[in-house]
């Protein structure tokens, strides 16, 4: 019985005809916000609302003491900042383990203690030895960690193409000449560590005397440079055909040091090889250093105001300790009907203006006693809005009518009248201007009788839907009635 009930109320709903207009919604700039205030505002779609919380501030003034290990302290300073710490120097390094002491670092490593030789910049080639006192060198390639450098070379007495020949590409230029008492000279432009470097030469001799050549490599240019690394390069070979190239490739570190010069010694906890160009000591050494923290003493300082930043020197809020503060701005708001169409002479262009927060006025050339289109423009203050209404009221068109059948019924005996004159130009020509105007009329008397003819049913219409609409609302009681008997018998 209760479902049967519900369903004949979704039935009534739907069987209703319901018509909304679209209202159109117009808002004006937001003004200035308010003046701060502790009483809350509620936002809308005119009141836009800040809201913020304003905190009271504390700051501790600190006055700082000397560095002392960690828990002693004073009665003066009896705080330690943990943050400002000073580390102790460290001992030198022993074979004595040193005290445990707390907070106290220790170093126990094997330590490798080793120096290197100094890098180098500048090599030498010297002491050439060859057929005739001469020793052909068509190419000479320095690496650095197997990378070319183009260096810059100079020599005394070489032959006069061998200082661009040597570095061409061409492995063949048998005209690059050094003389015995030659001293080419190769400036890398910068330093390089002896281990990264690594050379390539060529050479040609046809002769079949011993062939010799002494490489040297310093970190400085000097007239007389101190060799610190140096290899008097003995060779057996002969060319027999100029394509017959001697060619001869080593690394710096392989070569005999002389007299080298050492960088200071260094530390190490991994594992140092000795090799011809690092010197190398190693065992097991001990170190320490212990950390001092700074001694303090604070003073609380708080604000008595609230304030949402922090003031100058106050450096914490009292989370606590707040207050809730807003401002707001407004807007002006107006909504209008969506509805442009007038169907009663008791309308009022005030019923337009659905909602507003300040005065609207307006400017319109509307005619209710005519039907048609008509401007509208409404000042809403921070804009204006033109529309078009429309004016379609049933006693216009009513009124409308009776007066076109009357100037029907006039024209009608004009003509009459005309027709009875004597025949002539004139009376043709009055006639036809009679004529075309009653054509006129009729047809705007057929378009007023259908327009009628149509409200009339729209009126028919609307009136048995009233009467449904009551059709309905009868069933409904009739069955609540019957809903009310069945449930108290069943109690």
């Amino acid at each position: 019985m209760k479902k049967l009930f519900v369903g004949c109320i979704l039935i009534s709903l739907l069987s209703m005809k319901t018509v909304s207009a679209k209202e159109e919604v117009y808002y004006g700039e937001y003004g200035p916000f308010h003046d701060w205030s502790m009483q809350k505002v509620e936002e809308s779609d005119t009141v836009q609302v800040e809201h913020e919380k304003r905190y009271r501030w504390y700051y501790d003034e600190i006055a700082y003491g000397d560095y002392t290990l960690l828990g002693e302290v004073t009665d003066t300073y009896p705080y330690q900042d943990k943050k400002q710490t000073k580390k102790g120097s460290w001992s030198e390094w022993s074979t004595l383990r040193p005290e445990e002491v707390e907070k106290r670092q220790i170093e126990e490593k094997k330590m490798y203690r080793f120096r290197k030789m100094k890098p180098i910049r500048y090599i030498y080639f010297y002491h050439a030895q060859g057929t005739d006192g001469r020793l052909s060198i068509p190419e000479i390639r320095i690496y650095a960690k197997g990378k070319i450098i183009r260096y810059q070379a100079s020599c005394d007495t070489c032959s006069s193409n061998l200082i661009e020949g040597i570095q061409d590409g061409n492995t063949k230029d048998l005209e690059n000449e050094m003389m015995e008492d030659s001293t080419l000279t190769l400036d890398l432009k910068q330093e390089y560590a002896i281990d990264d470097i690594r050379v390539e030469i060529y050479l040609y001799d046809e002769g079949e005397i011993d062939k010799k050549l002494t490489y040297a490599f310093t970190d400085a240019k000097e007239e007389s440079p101190r060799f610190f690394v140096y290899n008097p390069f003995l060779v057996e070979f002969t060319s027999k055909t100029k394509d017959d190239i001697y060619h001869n490739e080593f690394a710096v570190s392989a070569l005999q040091g002389k007299d080298p010069k050492w960088e200071k010694f260094q530390y190490s906890e991994e594992e140092v090889r000795m090799t011809v160009t690092t010197e190398v000591q190693y065992g097991i050494f001990y170190r320490y250093r212990d950390t001092y923290y700074r001694q303090y003493m604070k003073t609380r300082h708080e604000t008595e105001e609230y304030t949402k930043e922090k003031p100058e020197k106050y450096q914490y809020k009292i989370k606590d300790s707040y207050q809730e503060w807003y401002r707001y701005r407004t807007r002006d708001k107006v909504v209008l009907s969506g509805e442009w169409i007038i169907t009663r002479d008791d309308f009022s262009i005030d019923s337009l203006v659905r909602e507003k927060t300040r005065d609207v006025t307006f400017e319109t050339n509307l005619n209710l006693t005519k039907n048609g289109v008509y401007d509208i423009i409404f000042d809403l203050g921070f804009q204006k809005v033109k529309k078009k209404i429309v004016v379609d009221i049933l006693k216009n068109d009513q009124k409308q009518y009776r007066k076109v059948q009357e100037e029907i019924e006039l024209l009608e005996q004009d003509i009459e009248e005309v027709s009875k004159l004597t025949d002539s130009k004139e009376k043709e020509e009055m006639l036809k201007e009679l004529k075309e105007k009653a054509i006129q009329l009729y047809k705007q008397k057929t378009e007023l009788k259908d327009k009628l003819s149509f409200s009339n049913q729209k009126m028919g219409i609307d009136s048995r839907m009233w009467w449904y609409v009551l059709f309905i609302l009868l069933i409904f009681l009739i069955f609540y009635l019957a809903y009310r008997k069945y449930s108290y018998e069943k109690r």
